[in-house]
């Protein structure tokens, strides 16, 4: 890590756009966080890119009802190698 690279309050490197979006094109499940009716949920999705904008199917639910509103919606993926030690999280936020 060079010492011109961005970091958080507590130390930890701030991913830059591109790395971020080769961590999504091969991560394959996530969390989608949205409020539905008041309530905070968040659920395991599949996903996949298109472009830069990620993407996932739903059938009729919860999932559906929220990105079909446009309402904002947290994606969240990330990975942990245990024998390095090392881990990365990536979130896009935006309307769904």
């Amino acid at each position: 890590m060079s010492s011109t690279e961005p970091i958080d309050r507590r130390g930890l490197r701030v991913l830059p756009y591109e790395e971020c979006l080769l961590l999504l094109r091969h991560a394959r499940t996530g969390r989608l966080g949205f409020v539905d009716r008041g309530e905070p949920e968040v659920l395991p999705v599949t996903f996949g890119l298109d472009r830069d904008a990620p993407v996932f199917r739903a059938t009729w639910g919860s999932k559906l009802d929220a990105a079909s509103a446009a309402h904002v919606v947290a994606l969240e993926a990330d990975a942990v190698d245990r024998a390095t030690s090392r881990a990365w999280s990536v979130v896009v936020k935006g309307p769904a």
